[in-house]
Formats: C-alpha cells, structure tokens, sequence
C-alpha cells in the first residue's frame, strides 16, 4: 500500500513539474515532449524576440553572400597586383570561396541539429570578420587565397542553417512569407555585391571591400550574442534535465529525433547525411540541381554580364548596374507569395493540411519564365544585336531575377516542409549543390563566351533551362508519394481544426441536387482524375480555336496600321485627318452594336452565330484591297465594325459558361493574348505580304488587306465544324460529361450554362447594377489605350528612325513580350482571385511605358517604353473582362453587362484613333499624354474603386448584412436574383 501511495505521490509531483515547465507525457506515457502553449518553444515565442533573432541572421546572410559575389569584381582589378590572368583571378576570388562553402554545408547542419545553433552564428560571423581583415591586409596571393576559403567556410552557417532556424521557429503558414523574404535577401545580395564592389574598387581600391566587411560583420557577431538558441529538440533536452533535478527521476527521457551522438557515429551519420540525401532522395536531388543551377547562373553573370554591357558603351562602374533589373525580380513574386498565403488560409478554413505540394505555383511559373528570359536576353545584346538600347535588355533581365527569385524560394520551402526534423540537413545538400555549381560556372564562363560569342553561350544556357519545365508537375503528382516513401521526410506542419464556414445558404446545394451525379460512389481521387481529365478536354475543344477566332480578328481591324506604312494614304490620296476618321467609323458600328450581340449569340447558338459573322467580316476585308478613294474605305470599314462586333464579347461570355470562376481568367488571358500575337504576327505578315506590290495591278497595301480577307472566310467556313455549342447542347460531350460540366457550374454557384428565356427585366436589371458602371470605366480605360498602341505602334516606332519594313519587324517583340505577360497574369489572377490588385499591378508597368515614351529623347529608350506599354495593356484586357464575368450572375445579364461594358470600351476607339495626328510628329505628346490620362482613369477611377466596393460588399454578405434579400422568397425566386443573393461572394 505504501508503495502504491508514493507512486502516486511521485505522478502528482510529476504532473506538477510538467504543467509548470509546460510540458506533457505522450500518451503511452514513455516521454516527455513539449505542450502546445509552452512559451519556451520557439514557435511561441513573442514577435519581438522572432524578428531581431531572424532579421540578425538573414542580414548577416545577406551581407556574407554579397561579399561572395563581389569576387568578380576584386578579381578583375587584384589580377594586376598579383601578375595573373582572369581566370586564375577569378578562381581565387570565387571558386575557392564556393567550395570552402560547399564544405561547411556539409559540415555544419548536422552540428547545429544535434548541439545547436546559436553558437555556430556567433562563431562564424566572428571568423568571417576576422578572416576578411586578413584578405585586406596582407599582401601574399597565398594568404589572401587562405583567407577566402576560410571566409567561404564561415560563410556556409548563414546560409544553411537560416532555413532550419526558420522552420525552429515559425508553422508552415508563416513560413510562405518567412523564406521568400529570405531569398529576396540572398539574390538581392548576389545582385547587389558586384554593384557595391565595383564602386569601392574604383574609389578606394579592392582591398577596402573586405575592410568593410570585416568591420561590418564583426559588429553583427557582436550584436549575435543576444539571439536565443533556436533548436526545439536541444530546448527539451535541456527542460527535460531540468525535470530530471526537479522530480529526481533520471529514467524520464525526452522525444526527440536529435538524440546527441558519439563522436564515431556523428562522423558517420551527421557529417554524411546531406550526402546521403543527395543520392537517396529524389525530392532533395532534383530541387538542388535546379536551385544550384540558378544560383550559379548569378555567379555566372557576375563574370560575364558587365562584358557584355561594356561592349554596348557602359563604363567598368556601369556595368554592373544591370544586376538591379534581376534584384528587382522579387516585385512579381509578391503576387505569387499572396497566392500561396491564400491557399494556405482556405486549406486552414476546410480543416485541411497545407501540403507541400501546394505551394508550387512560384516554380511552375519561374521555369518557363527562366528559359523565356535567357532566349530573349541571349538575342538582344551583342555581337548578333546592335544598335538596341540597352533599357530593352533590362527585361528580359527582370525575368530571370524572377525565376531566380522563385526556384530559391519555393524549392527551399518545399524542402523545409517536406523534411522538417532535416531541414538543415536537406538545405545542405541544396547549398552543396549551389556552391560546387556557383564555384563552376564563372570559371567556364570567360572561355564559352569568348570562344562562342554572347549569344550562342546563352543560348545554351536557355536550352538547360527547358529542361526544368516539367518538373514542377512531376512534384505535384508524385511528390506525396516520394515522400511517403522517405524515412528523412516527415510531415508535421500546424494546423488548427476549425469548423467550415458555410456561406452558401443551402441555395446553391440545392440547385447543384438537380443534376444526376454519373460519379457518385466514387473515391474523391478518382473523382479529381476525371475532373482533371475533363477540363483538359475542353481545353482542347474550345480554347485553341477560338484563340484562333480573335487572332484573325485583331489582324483584320488593325492591320490598317501596317497597311499605313506602304503607303496606303498616297495611293487613296488621304490626308492624316481622313485616315483617322477611317479608324474611327469602324468603332462606331462595332461598338453600338456590341451590346445586342450576347443575345443573338443565346439564340442563334455559338456554331451558328460566330461563323457567319466570320465570314462576312472576311468579306468586307477583302473589299478594302478592291477600294479607290477615301470614301470607300470607310464605307468597308463601318461594316466591318459591324460585323467584327460579336466576336469578342461572344467569345467571353461564351467561356464564362463553361468554366468555373477560378478557372476562366487564364482561358480569357489566353484568348486574348491572340490579339498581342496578331499585333507580333501581323508585323511579319504585312512585311511579306507588302514585298508582293505590283502583282496583279494592286499594291501591297491591298494585298495585305485581300489575304488576311481570304483566310479569314476560309477559317470562318472551318468553324461551322470547330465551335461548339454550350454545355447543356455540345455534341463532342458525352451525357455524363455533360452532366459533370454543369455540376461543375452549380457547385460555383453559376447558372450561366442553363437554359433561361429572355426577358426585359435582366437588360433592366444590367443597367442598374453599379457594377456595370464600374466595368465600363474600368474597360475604357484599358480600350481606349489599347486600340491607341496596336494602331500606332508601326508609325510611333517608324517615326523613332526605323524604316518602314524595320518598323513592322520591330513592332513583333513588344506584343510577344505582351502575350506572355497576358498569360502569366491571368494564371496568377485565377489563382489568388485577386483580379483588382492585378489589374492595379500590370497598370503600373502601362504607366510607366508611356511616361518614358513622353520624357525620353533616345530612341532605344522610347523604343523600350512601348514594350513596357504592350506589358501594362493586355493583361489588363483579359483581366477585366474575366473580372466582369466573375462577378455577374445569370445567363442574359452576363451578357448584357459584357456587351456594355466592352462595347463602351470599344467607343473609346473613337478617341484612341484620332490622338496620333500628323502633325504631332515624331514625339506625339498628345497621343502618348491621352493614354497616359487613361491608365490612370484605369488605376484610380475604375480599378481601385470596384475593388474598394466588392470588398465592403462581401464583408457586409459575409456578416449576414443581406440575408434579408432572400425572406420571403421560394427557391426559384433566390436563383433569379443571380449575383444579389446574400451567399454570393464577389472576386476581389
């Protein structure tokens, strides 16, 4: 009995001691491991406390790496103290300081996993500093190569453990933010070191670059002592000794993977186990080749990048400054960053765990976006390229500062998440890869260049880039499993179990139970394999060709602007008011009759409307090859307004009922990008067609006119084959599918797809709706500049000094620029359903555009505006039209609503086509001053205040505000108030 009183004795002592320690048993009751609310985990400890300890580390990451990268630069001005040529120079300077690194990646991470983190900081930010006085200070070339590897070894703690000190002390959420404000640190460093050597080596020399340094750090190991030490595993071993005095009891053993080893079996296991990663873990071998290729690619730039600018007439200082277009890369990645926050926000609110997997977007966007921006930048600088300005360059630059951007962050965090307990271990194995590549690269790189000349070694380059494409979907479909199957990756990130929140009302429950389900009884897996399957069946159906619909369209309504510059105005004896008032009747017909054309289209139905007016719109083209004066032309040109009218406004409505709301932004932005690839294609066409002057008796200007007028009947004539009807009726269907498509609508509370009869009450109701309103402005805006660049830019970049067939071929790169940036926009829009911040965002690079066709004088720089103009202006157009349709609800309002609003944008044509007058060359202050007036009524007037609104909206929906809208009312009533019922929630 006694024995059994000082058991319990000891229990109640011991849960005493727990609670007070904030600790707890495991519920075998064999360890002892850390209670939720413990203040002493690093996870709980206050803000204050989280943000010096991170904010001290990453600064001192970010300054050790931006000495790393000013190597180069020392190199190329220590050559001649020390009598050796460039490439031992920069071996010295670079290689060996990577490689020290690469050892300290492997070294490192397992130590501060089994003893701690804290004083690895303190101890290499010490030896950093004091080695970098070192380098400065004397004058062998052996102790100053001594000194860059012992610094390239200190260096390797910042930039392998910030990542595990990260997962120590901040939950999967937190971390989205947490490691791309890292990488922004990193890449900003590498961007930034050789701008910052460059002009301390020609101010004072190369060796004040690590005087600096060494102060710089040495004060950062200073300030180091007041960080906590980070290792939660450590932090309970240390409790638990504590527990272990408190209750007397030596058996209690904590949980803890990091068990502390014998040296033997540290040497054995620790030292080696990125190594071991390396080999025998697929997730960890591809993201650290992919990582490592991008890291050394900045390296690689710091040798070769001031080279080539120096050949296009930078001085040796300047020549470093193009490394801030890749810095400012991060910019874009903000907007991918509020994507992942967002899908992390609603997998918390459906009670779901945050996946690795689903915070990929950044890499699927990045790798495309790397291979896009190595081939553009490889054939845009010398030798093959002269006389470009350098601001064109820059772009491409900014791309791959992007991509850079996303492959450090995304692959870091998809490692940080998948091997929490390895972190350290697994981002080794990455630095590993980083520091030999990084070591590599600017070694080979003078050798490439020179022997194969800038363009082909980039191209190269951009060719190794296309490998990384896929992989991200590689990750998303079997990254779970690869890691399932892994005894390093574990899966334990936070989250809370919360109740669902359910703002639909039942209503659209209700309606989403009227059709049969042909999946039922089936797995959710195998139900996402089929939806998966589906929607890339009407992908394939419908978007290609309609794509193809709207490309011919914008090439038959603008190619008047090439028509222009082979002499079309001489030959009909038009003056430059004339020829604008050609441009302007056509908007007239096209945009009163838009309106009415969303309505034709429900009732003569899509595979009947849409080729018709094809074909009769390729007839009036091909009259305007057969006119002889100036009052032809505008007869033809109002019936082709007329007839051109329905297509677009069609063609989204037409989308709009088949997709869900998150899924028809990037439909839309592809479609639309058709109209910034007639803009690249129309240039070479009308280049070669104009070579054909004089055959048949007519000029080249009619020709061009009389062929794009042919081929436009004969794809018009394709059609009656080629579109489709809308789902309820679509016969390459089959009846379940049918039946998925409009399960997958109801589900998005959208009836659009549903048979409804007209009525007047929905024009009514359309033109009551503030949102209309709103659209219209916001349309305007975006049209009215949109009509004024695709008419013009032939002329405005004829009139910068090119000839006319120079000028049409020059017009291609900006609206291919155009049409990527469409793309991407409308995939990140669809993503975040954030369409205002993104109609906002892509407005600014507009604004900016046309700010430097206004101020700047050269020709190159005025050049580059109008690719920054094409960039700003048709992701806007997509993106609008894809935010109207989101955001109206039943099946003839939507389409009213999108014929007003882009009818009245289109009327803006009227405006856009006259602004460029004669008289105004060559510098068009009006015509460039008008569109700039326009992005700004974009910005603030339209853009800014729809979102303002939608959100005050939805904020008063999701309180139960407008719940009263729907009493009284049977089930039939509530669906005819479409985007009016209260558990509508608006896009943002």
């Amino acid at each position: 009995m006694a024995d059994c009183y000082q058991r319990i004795e000891k229990f109640q002592v011991l849960q005493i001691a727990l609670e007070e320690q904030g600790l707890e048993l495991t519920p075998d009751g064999r360890y002892v491991r850390w209670a939720s609310n413990n203040l002493n985990h690093p996870r709980n400890w206050n803000k204050l406390r989280k943000a010096y300890d991170i904010g001290l580390i990453i600064f001192l990451e970010f300054y050790t790496t931006a000495i790393n990268a000013s190597g180069a630069t020392a190199a190329k001005d220590a050559l001649h103290e020390f009598d050796i040529d460039l490439t031992f120079a920069v071996f010295l300077f670079v290689s060996t300081y990577c490689l020290a690194q690469a050892i300290g990646n492997v070294v490192f991470p397992p130590y501060s996993e089994a003893f701690g983190r804290k004083r690895l900081y303190v101890i290499s930010a010490a030896l950093f500093s004091g080695f970098s006085i070192m380098i400065a200070a004397v004058p062998s070339m052996g102790a100053m190569a001594a000194g860059r590897v012992l610094t390239g070894l200190a260096s390797a703690v910042p930039t392998v453990i910030v990542t595990g000190s990260i997962e120590d002390m901040f939950n999967a959420r937190d971390r989205i933010w947490l490691v791309f404000a890292y990488m922004v640190v990193a890449n900003c460093a590498v961007a930034l070191g050789p701008v910052m050597s460059g002009y301390i080596t020609a101010q004072l020399g190369w060796r004040w670059v690590f005087y600096i340094s060494g102060i710089v750090t040495g004060f950062a190991a200073v300030l180091l002592l007041g960080i906590r030490e980070s290792r939660p595993s450590l932090l309970l071993t240390w409790e638990v000794d504590k527990l272990r005095q408190v209750t007397g009891d030596m058996s209690l053993q904590e949980l803890n993977p990091d068990t502390t080893p014998k040296i033997r079996d540290f040497v054995r296991e620790g030292l080696l186990r990125p190594v071991r990663l390396f080999f025998t873990e697929p997730i960890v071998c591809a993201c650290s080749l992919m990582s490592g290729w991008s890291v050394a690619l900045l390296y690689l730039f710091t040798e070769s990048l001031p080279t080539i600018y120096e050949s296009m007439g930078f001085g040796q200082q300047e020549s470093n400054l193009p490394f801030i277009a890749m810095g400012l890369g991060f910019i874009p990645s903000i907007v991918v960053r509020l994507m992942d926050q967002r899908v992390a926000a609603q997998r918390h609110r459906d009670g779901l765990p945050l996946l690795p997997e689903n915070k990929l977007v950044g890499i699927t966007l990045g790798a495309p976006f790397l291979a896009i921006g190595l081939w553009w930048f490889a054939w845009m600088v010398p030798p093959a390229v002269q006389e470009i300005h350098w601001f064109t360059t820059l772009i491409p630059l900014f791309f791959i500062g992007f991509a850079i951007y996303e492959f450090g962050t995304v692959l870091s965090g998809y490692l940080a998440d998948s091997y929490h307990s390895y972190a350290a271990s697994a981002f080794a194995a990455m630095s590993l890869a980083r520091s030999f590549l990084s070591a590599l690269f600017p070694l080979i790189a003078p050798k490439m260049f020179s022997a194969l000349g800038s363009n082909v070694a980039l191209s190269i380059l951009a060719s190794g880039a296309l490998a990384f494409c896929p992989v991200p979907f590689v990750f998303r479909y079997y990254g779970q499993r690869l890691r399932e199957r892994s005894k390093f990756a574990q899966y334990s990130l936070q989250t809370s179990d919360v109740e669902k929140v359910d703002l639909s009302g039942g209503h659209h429950k209700d309606r989403l139970a009227q059709f049969e389900d042909p999946d039922e009884g089936l797995s959710d897996e195998e139900r996402a394999k089929i939806d998966r399957a589906l929607l890339w069946k009407l992908d394939l159906r419908l978007v290609p060709w309609l794509s193809l619909l709207y490309l011919i369209s914008f090439l038959d309504r603008t190619n008047i602007g090439n028509a222009k510059l082979v002499h079309l105005e001489r030959d009909l004896n038009m003056s430059d008011s004339q020829y604008n008032a050609a441009l302007t009747i056509f908007f007239v017909s096209y945009s009163v009759f838009e309106p009415l054309t969303n309505v034709l289209l429900k009732r003569l139905r899509p595979s009947i409307f849409i080729p018709i007016i094809m074909v009769l719109w390729g007839v009036c083209m091909m009259c305007m090859g057969f006119v002889h004066n100036w009052s032809g032309l505008m007869a033809v040109r109002w019936f082709l307004g007329l007839t051109e009218a329905g297509l677009f406004p069609g063609v989204g409505y037409f989308l709009s009922c088949w997709y869900k709301r998150s899924e028809f932004g990037v439909r839309m932005a592809i479609f639309f990008s058709a109209a910034a690839l007639a803009g690249s294609f129309g240039g070479l066409l009308a280049a070669a067609i104009a070579l054909m002057d004089g055959k048949g008796g007519k000029q080249g200007w009619a020709w061009i006119f009389i062929l794009e007028g042919l081929v436009t009947i004969v794809i018009g004539v394709l059609s009656f084959w080629m579109v489709y009807d809308f789902p309820d009726e679509a016969t390459f269907l089959s009846d379940d599918d049918r039946k998925r498509v409009l399960r997958r609508l109801a589900s998005d509370q959208q009836a659009s797809a549903e048979h409804e009869n007209f009525k007047m009450a929905y024009f009514w109701n359309s033109l009551k709706d503030w949102k209309t309103y709103t659209g219209m402005i916001i349309y305007m805006g975006a049209d009215g500049c949109l009509y004024a660049f695709s008419l013009f830019v032939p002329t405005i970049i004829n009139e910068l000094g090119y000839a006319d067939i120079h000028a049409q071929l020059l017009s291609v790169p900006p609206y291919a620029a155009a049409a990527i940036i469409t793309v991407a926009i409308g995939f990140i829009a669809d993503r975040t359903r954030q369409r205002g911040i993104c109609n906002m965002l892509v407005s600014l690079l507009g604004i900016t555009g046309f700010a430097m066709l206004l101020g700047a004088k050269s020709a190159g720089a005025r050049y580059a505006g109008t690719f920054l103009g094409a960039m700003g202006i048709y992701p806007a157009i997509a993106n609008t039209i894809s935010w109207t349709s989101n955001n109206v609800e039943g099946v003839y309002k939507r389409g009213v609503t999108l014929g007003f609003v882009i009818g009245w944008g289109n009327l803006n044509g009227i405006v856009s086509s006259n602004i460029y007058r004669g008289e105004d060359k060559p510098d068009f202050y009006p015509g460039h001053g008008t569109v700039l007036a326009y992005l700004v009524l974009f910005q603030f007037g339209g853009s800014l205040l729809q979102y303002i609104l939608l959100r005050r909206e939805n904020t008063k929906r999701r309180r139960g505000d407008r719940d009263s809208w729907t009493e009284g009312l049977d089930e039939s009533d509530v669906q005819l108030l479409g985007d009016k019922k209260p558990d509508f929630i608006y896009t943002l």
